[in-house]
């Protein structure tokens, strides 16, 4: 009888370790999960869009290249189109430059910056950008 209710409760321990584990394994997936682009936070390796010079108002960003801007809207701002609307934008990744594309599937003119940095204005292509390339 002794033995019987030992293996229970050793069998107990290895499902509930079992279950901490995969709990574990979800809640370390979540923070993979959660980092979407277009979240409207300008977080470490993501490139963020502005709507207006020296970065302000409506923002946008993301962490991949984006072939073509049509159809997307600012995450804060969703009543604005994103293609043909930024004025500043920012390189928040760390080791890597980023490319702005007059035309979508990365065509036309384009403007780049060094990992880390930014341009507060775009000159002739402020309000030109349809693509990124990273």
């Amino acid at each position: 009888m002794r033995t019987r209710t030992t293996l229970r409760r050793a069998f107990g321990l290895v499902l509930a370790t079992a279950a901490m584990g995969a709990s574990l394994v979800v809640v370390h997936g979540a923070p993979a999960a959660a980092y979407t682009n277009h979240d409207g936070y300008c977080t470490s390796s993501e490139v963020c869009l502005y709507r207006d010079t020296s970065y302000h108002s409506c923002n946008d960003d993301y962490g991949s290249d984006i072939s073509n801007y049509s159809g997307r809207t600012y995450a804060d701002c969703a009543s604005f189109s994103l293609n043909d609307s930024v004025s500043s934008f920012f390189n928040n990744a760390w080791y890597e430059g980023v490319d702005l594309y007059e035309n979508s599937n990365y065509g036309g003119s384009s403007i780049g910056i060094g990992a880390g940095s930014g341009r507060t204005s775009m000159g002739v292509m402020d309000n030109a950008a349809s693509s990124h390339y990273w």
